[in-house]
């Protein structure tokens, strides 16, 4: 089983599931109605199986690397 919580403000809607702290949708009010704006699947179960991590805030290892480093330029 997995989490979701769903956050709303006017304007915008999002759901956010406990599996790499994903953002599983992201939707925002247009006059036509609510628009999705994230990519993502309808069945929470099927990000388990996804082997891209879509909507992954939190990455694969999430800093859980001993003496990971960084260099940028």
């Amino acid at each position: 089983m997995m989490h979701a919580w769903h956050l709303e403000s006017s304007g915008l809607r999002a759901t956010v599931i406990e599996w790499g702290a994903r953002l599983a949708s992201l939707q925002v009010a247009t006059p036509a109605g609510w628009r999705e704006v994230t990519l993502g699947y309808a069945d929470l179960e099927r990000y388990r199986q996804d082997p891209a991590h879509i909507g992954a805030i939190a990455g694969r290892y999430a800093n859980r690397i001993g003496r990971g480093r960084f260099s940028l330029d």
